[in-house]
């Protein structure tokens, strides 16, 4: 029984690996780790826990290549937006959450952020409007909130035009075309 056992033993700078089993079993999973074992990684004790503690610091992060292949993880600017208070039951006005249901969002980031948007203008008054606002209305209707929301207005920005940059980093305004989207296509009746 142990003529057919083949074993693999890879060791990534003490990132020990061992294969044991049917050689059918040790190739397949070997080709898997092919790519890293012809490439010797050179990295000193020092940069590992640099890069240990450089990544504790975030939950989120950004992966950059580096010139000899191995990716660093930064932590990104943005990600940890703390949500914004903005009054969602205001003196005749409307409750943002009975606004909220009304125009029935998808949930999607692009339309929860128009949703606040158009409520933040068109029923506070405000021009602008903050991630941190977004991230409010989230907390405010009880729906999960976005890992990423810097770069979810980015998207929104770039791809649907629903929003423009405010006067500084993390503001935005509603545009145009976000404001008939919520005015005229919410509720979507052709979910």
């Amino acid at each position: 029984m142990n003529d057919n056992l083949t074993k693999a033993k890879i060791n990534l700078n003490e990132g020990t690996i061992e294969l044991e089993g049917a050689e059918g079993f040790v190739q397949k999973n070997l080709d898997v780790f092919k790519d890293f074992i012809s490439q010797p990684i050179k990295t000193s004790s020092k940069e590992v826990e640099a890069n240990d503690a450089e990544i504790k610091q975030s939950n989120d992060f950004k992966t950059k290549q580096s010139n000899n292949g191995i990716k660093k993880y930064k932590p990104s600017r943005l990600d940890n937006v703390s949500p914004e208070e903005f009054d969602i039951s205001c003196d005749g006005v409307i409750p943002f959450k009975d606004f909220f249901n009304d125009k029935k969002p998808s949930r999607t980031a692009p339309e929860m952020i128009a949703v606040t948007g158009f409520y933040l203008k068109h029923y506070l008054k405000k021009e602008e409007f903050s991630e941190g606002n977004v991230m409010y209305a989230y907390v405010a209707v009880g729906v999960k909130r976005p890992v990423r929301v810097h770069k979810a207005f980015q998207d929104t920005k770039d791809r649907l035009h629903w929003v423009t940059k405010g006067s500084s980093v993390g503001k935005w305004i509603l545009s145009q075309i976000g404001e008939d989207y919520v005015l005229h296509d919410l509720p979507n009746t052709k979910k």
